[in-house]
C-alpha cells in the first residue's frame, strides 16, 4: 500500500540513533528497529541504500538528496522508507503485507 502523503517515521540503529546515510552512500550503523509512532519494531531484515537525487540540475524543484531502503520487521511486513540525507528526516512511503 502506497502512502499518500509519506508518514513520519523513526529508522533506528541498535543503540537507538537515527540512522543516517553518509555522503558517500554508506550505512555507518544498520537499521535495527523501525518507530512508526507507538514504540520500536525490530527490523530483521534490510536492503539499500539506494540514493536518490531528482531534478539537480535545478535548485527550484530539487527534491533534495535521499536514500530509500526496504526493511523488514519481525512479523514478515515489508515497508519502503525514505531517508533525506540533510538534514536526517525518514518516511515511510509504503507498507507491502
Amino acid at each position: 500500500m502506497l502512502l499518500d502523503p509519506p508518514r513520519p517515521v523513526r529508522v533506528l540503529d541498535a543503540r537507538g540513533a537515527l540512522v543516517r546515510v553518509t555522503d558517500r552512500g554508506g550505512v555507518p550503523s544498520p537499521p535495527a528497529a523501525l518507530d512508526l509512532g507507538d514504540g520500536p519494531v525490530p527490523v530483521t531484515g534490510w536492503a539499500g541504500p539506494w540514493p536518490v537525487d531528482e531534478r539537480w540540475w535545478d535548485e527550484a524543484t530539487a527534491s533534495g538528496r535521499r536514500a530509500l531502503f526496504q526493511l523488514v520487521d519481525v512479523a514478515g511486513r515489508a515497508y519502503l522508507a525514505c531517508c533525506r540525507v540533510d538534514p536526517v528526516r525518514w518516511t515511510l512511503d509504503a507498507v507491502y503485507d
